[in-house]
Protein backbone atom coordinates (compact mmCIF):
# COMPACT_ATOMS: atom_id res chain seq x y z
CA UNK A 1 0.00 0.00 0.00
CA UNK A 2 1.30 3.30 -0.98
CA UNK A 3 1.88 5.83 1.84
CA UNK A 4 0.01 9.50 1.28
CA UNK A 5 1.95 12.10 2.89
CA UNK A 6 0.14 14.21 5.77
CA UNK A 7 -0.29 17.30 3.70
CA UNK A 8 -2.44 15.40 1.21
CA UNK A 9 -4.94 14.61 4.28
CA UNK A 10 -4.98 18.07 5.37
CA UNK A 11 -5.70 19.49 1.28
CA UNK A 12 -8.49 16.83 0.79
CA UNK A 13 -10.17 17.77 4.22
CA UNK A 14 -10.06 21.90 3.09
CA UNK A 15 -12.48 20.43 0.22
CA UNK A 16 -14.86 19.39 2.76
CA UNK A 17 -18.15 20.96 2.54
CA UNK A 18 -18.80 22.22 6.28
CA UNK A 19 -15.28 23.95 5.87
CA UNK A 20 -15.89 25.55 2.92
CA UNK A 21 -19.02 27.23 4.96
CA UNK A 22 -16.89 27.89 8.21
CA UNK A 23 -14.39 29.48 5.48
CA UNK A 24 -17.42 31.40 4.19
CA UNK A 25 -18.62 32.50 7.86
CA UNK A 26 -14.92 33.61 8.66
CA UNK A 27 -14.59 35.91 5.40
CA UNK A 28 -18.45 37.39 6.25
CA UNK A 29 -17.54 38.00 9.94
CA UNK A 30 -14.29 39.99 8.57
CA UNK A 31 -16.34 42.05 6.81
CA UNK A 32 -18.46 42.47 9.66
CA UNK A 33 -15.11 43.34 11.47
CA UNK A 34 -14.28 45.68 9.20
CA UNK A 35 -17.91 47.04 9.48
CA UNK A 36 -17.25 47.61 13.49
CA UNK A 37 -13.94 49.36 13.19
CA UNK A 38 -15.81 52.02 10.35
CA UNK A 39 -17.95 52.83 12.98
CA UNK A 40 -15.28 54.54 15.23
CA UNK A 41 -15.15 56.99 12.78
CA UNK A 42 -16.50 60.70 12.98
CA UNK A 43 -19.98 60.91 10.81
CA UNK A 44 -20.36 64.04 8.49
CA UNK A 45 -23.84 64.35 6.36
CA UNK A 46 -24.25 66.70 3.67
CA UNK A 47 -27.46 67.79 2.78
CA UNK A 48 -29.20 70.07 0.04
CA UNK A 49 -32.98 70.41 -0.47
CA UNK A 50 -34.89 72.34 -3.17
CA UNK A 51 -37.60 74.49 -1.70
CA UNK A 52 -40.71 74.78 -3.97
CA UNK A 53 -44.16 73.64 -4.29
CA UNK A 54 -44.54 70.12 -5.16
CA UNK A 55 -42.88 69.50 -8.21
CA UNK A 56 -42.87 72.55 -9.78
CA UNK A 57 -39.97 74.59 -8.54
CA UNK A 58 -40.50 76.83 -11.25
CA UNK A 59 -43.86 78.41 -9.42
CA UNK A 60 -44.26 82.14 -8.96
CA UNK A 61 -44.90 83.09 -5.64
CA UNK A 62 -46.58 85.98 -3.77
CA UNK A 63 -42.99 87.73 -3.86
CA UNK A 64 -42.06 87.01 -6.79
CA UNK A 65 -44.82 86.15 -9.52
CA UNK A 66 -41.87 86.75 -12.34
CA UNK A 67 -39.69 83.74 -10.93
CA UNK A 68 -37.59 82.18 -13.99
CA UNK A 69 -35.93 78.74 -13.53
CA UNK A 70 -32.29 79.45 -12.72
CA UNK A 71 -33.45 82.40 -10.24
CA UNK A 72 -35.42 79.48 -9.15
CA UNK A 73 -32.66 77.04 -8.41
CA UNK A 74 -30.56 79.50 -7.48
CA UNK A 75 -32.37 80.82 -4.37
CA UNK A 76 -35.27 78.15 -3.61
CA UNK A 77 -32.80 75.88 -1.48
CA UNK A 78 -31.77 74.46 1.82
CA UNK A 79 -27.98 73.23 2.86
CA UNK A 80 -27.54 71.01 6.00
CA UNK A 81 -24.15 69.95 7.54
CA UNK A 82 -24.69 67.44 10.38
CA UNK A 83 -21.47 66.12 12.13
CA UNK A 84 -21.72 63.56 15.07
CA UNK A 85 -19.39 61.75 16.77
CA UNK A 86 -19.89 59.65 19.97
CA UNK A 87 -18.01 60.16 23.19
CA UNK A 88 -17.78 57.03 25.10
CA UNK A 89 -18.00 54.16 21.86
CA UNK A 90 -19.29 51.95 24.12
CA UNK A 91 -21.44 50.75 21.67
CA UNK A 92 -19.08 50.34 18.67
CA UNK A 93 -16.64 48.85 21.35
CA UNK A 94 -18.95 46.18 22.41
CA UNK A 95 -19.81 45.63 18.59
CA UNK A 96 -16.48 45.18 18.22
CA UNK A 97 -15.47 42.73 20.57
CA UNK A 98 -18.63 40.95 19.79
CA UNK A 99 -17.17 40.45 16.27
CA UNK A 100 -13.85 39.15 17.34
CA UNK A 101 -15.23 36.26 19.45
CA UNK A 102 -17.80 35.32 16.97
CA UNK A 103 -14.29 35.22 14.66
CA UNK A 104 -12.60 33.37 17.20
CA UNK A 105 -15.05 30.70 18.28
CA UNK A 106 -15.50 30.45 14.52
CA UNK A 107 -11.37 29.69 13.82
CA UNK A 108 -12.13 27.11 16.82
CA UNK A 109 -14.98 25.39 14.91
CA UNK A 110 -13.22 25.38 11.86
CA UNK A 111 -9.81 23.84 13.24
CA UNK A 112 -12.13 21.31 15.24
CA UNK A 113 -13.56 20.03 12.01
CA UNK A 114 -10.80 20.18 10.22
CA UNK A 115 -8.85 17.67 12.59
CA UNK A 116 -12.03 15.77 12.57
CA UNK A 117 -11.96 15.53 8.48
CA UNK A 118 -8.43 14.33 8.41
CA UNK A 119 -9.45 11.99 11.45
CA UNK A 120 -11.65 10.09 9.31
CA UNK A 121 -9.79 10.35 6.68
CA UNK A 122 -6.88 8.64 7.94
CA UNK A 123 -8.73 6.06 9.48
CA UNK A 124 -9.95 5.26 6.16
CA UNK A 125 -6.71 4.89 4.87
CA UNK A 126 -6.25 2.85 7.68
CA UNK A 127 -8.86 0.74 6.83
CA UNK A 128 -8.49 0.02 3.24
CA UNK A 129 -4.61 -1.07 3.83
CA UNK A 130 -5.73 -3.11 6.44
CA UNK A 131 -8.18 -4.92 3.73
CA UNK A 132 -5.81 -4.83 1.19
CA UNK A 133 -3.46 -6.38 3.10
CA UNK A 134 -5.43 -9.04 4.46
CA UNK A 135 -7.26 -9.52 0.45
CA UNK A 136 -4.88 -11.91 -0.55
CA UNK A 137 -5.30 -14.40 2.96
CA UNK A 138 -8.96 -14.30 2.02
CA UNK A 139 -7.98 -15.31 -1.68
CA UNK A 140 -6.11 -18.13 -0.86
CA UNK A 141 -8.50 -19.24 2.00
CA UNK A 142 -11.27 -18.57 -0.93
CA UNK A 143 -9.40 -20.86 -3.04
CA UNK A 144 -8.76 -24.00 -1.09
CA UNK A 145 -12.35 -25.58 -1.70
CA UNK A 146 -11.88 -24.92 -5.02
CA UNK A 147 -8.37 -27.04 -5.15
CA UNK A 148 -10.38 -29.67 -2.99
CA UNK A 149 -12.90 -30.14 -5.83
CA UNK A 150 -10.92 -29.82 -8.51
CA UNK A 151 -8.81 -33.33 -7.47
CA UNK A 152 -8.45 -36.23 -9.56
CA UNK A 153 -9.33 -38.08 -6.19
CA UNK A 154 -12.74 -36.53 -5.91
CA UNK A 155 -14.25 -37.94 -9.39
CA UNK A 156 -13.93 -41.87 -7.58
CA UNK A 157 -16.24 -40.16 -4.64
CA UNK A 158 -18.81 -40.69 -7.09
Amino acid sequence: MPSLPVDSFAQQSLQHPDLRALQVDLRQLEVDRRLAAEQFKPRLDLSYNFLGRGFDFTAPTKEDPTLTLTEALGTNFKWGLNFSFPLFLRKERGKMELVQIKQQQTGNKFEQKQIEIENKLRGYYNDFGKQSQSNPTLRSAAAQPARLCSRPNNASLK
